[in-house]
């Protein structure tokens, strides 16, 4: 069970907020996407000890709130209802599209594709064979947009992330590896 204060804290220029939580065995520090920084408590910890540790992590806090604001414009914005529909639109045409061009190479039976406004993945692949997609894909570029899709399709044959499914990877993307990384460094 989460109990989240209302109040927000600052120190040294940083607004946080803490939340305490029950199974929580360790003080942990997280800074979202939209560049909040939230301070999850274990009970009992009391608010002199929390302060402290975020006092040692500052220097930590400030660089993942420059990498979130930093990718802000690009892919982190809030957006309206009409704008993820509008998005959504776009992108299910882009990566249908994709998806058939990549698929020529494999030539895997391929389910219902849908693009959905997802917080934290980039696509997903169902054991039916269905492929879901973030429709934020459509502000990556080219090549990672393919590693993606790429990797999805894999996930036909292998549902797993086994040394076969590189494998299969690595046919039309040898180059996986960087590419899965500079992925890594995106945030929305």
């Amino acid at each position: 069970m989460i109990h989240k204060y209302k109040m927000v804290y600052h120190s040294q220029g940083i607004a946080y907020t803490i939340r305490r939580h029950r199974r929580a065995r360790h003080l942990r520090l997280t800074v979202t996407r939209a560049a909040e920084v939230v301070l999850t408590v274990p009970r009992g910890v009391n608010q002199a000890v929390a302060n402290d540790f975020l006092q040692h992590h500052i220097p930590w806090v400030q660089k993942k709130i420059a990498v979130a604001q930093t990718h802000q414009p690009l892919l982190g914005r809030l957006l309206g209802k009409h704008e993820v529909r509008h998005y959504q639109t776009e992108a299910r045409a882009l990566i249908a599209k994709t998806v058939h061009q990549l698929n020529k190479h494999y030539s895997f039976h391929v389910g219902k594709i849908t693009i959905r406004n997802q917080s934290s993945r980039w696509g997903s692949c169902s054991k039916k064979g269905n492929l879901n997609f973030n429709f934020r894909l459509l502000f990556l570029e080219e090549k990672l947009l393919h590693y993606v899709v790429v990797h999805e399709l894999c996930h036909l044959k292998e549902l797993n992330h086994s040394g076969r499914f590189w494998q299969l990877v690595t046919e039309t993307i040898p180059d996986y590896k960087e590419r899965r990384q500079a992925l890594r460094k995106i945030h929305w």
